[in-house]
């Protein structure tokens, strides 16, 4: 069975857990005999249930992890080091090393991509909240319902939606129905105002 899909990025998470999950599933679908075991056996692990516990979040990523996982899957020196960068992003315990850490992992991002230039600059700036929402809709880990970017958000629904709407009018983003359910979806990963 041959997976026509991409593996995902890790330059799309903010979270490793989600991402490893993600990546778990990718490679179930690329192959049927894909398992936790099998992967443990090509990670060198000796506990396929150590790598089962950490994709569930109940055990820390290891340094021994990060250094077979990323001598298997990455090619490219900034996916290595962003995702070094996203473990300890997640793991950090205290607001201080959070900050640095995600300042980080935004340097990374920076230096790697084309950024699309957002016009008008007034419609777009006319409220903070339209920059913050039109980057959430750009993280691949967050469901992207007006009720689930409301949430983030921590605005009514209605609210919410007057500002998906015009981030649509202003051909930054769309909508789709999946599986009967509104999705709002970012036109531009990246972008520069």
């Amino acid at each position: 069975m041959k997976n026509e899909n991409p593996a995902p990025s890790v330059f799309e998470y903010l979270d490793v857990i989600s991402y490893l999950q993600d990546y778990y599933k990718w490679r179930k679908s690329s192959s049927r005999n894909f398992s936790y075991e099998f992967w443990s056996s090509e990670l060198e692990f000796s506990s396929r249930s150590y790598i089962r516990m950490m994709i569930m979040g109940k055990k820390k990523v290891s340094d021994k992890f990060i250094e077979s996982f990323t001598k298997k899957v990455f090619t490219d020196k900034d996916a290595e080091d962003y995702f070094f960068y996203l473990v300890q992003y997640s793991q950090a315990t205290s607001q201080k090393s959070k900050k640095d850490l995600g300042g980080t992992l935004i340097k990374i991002l920076k230096s790697r991509t084309q950024q699309t230039i957002i016009e008008p600059q007034g419609d777009f700036l006319s409220t903070p909240l339209l920059p913050r929402l039109y980057t959430l809709l750009g993280l691949k880990d967050i469901t992207p319902t007006t009720a689930n970017m409301a949430k983030l958000m921590k605005l009514p629904e209605e609210q919410t939606e007057t500002f998906l709407r015009q981030l649509v009018e202003l051909g930054l983003a769309k909508c789709s129905l999946d599986e009967g359910v509104v999705h709002w979806i970012a036109l531009h990963d990246k972008f520069k105002i």
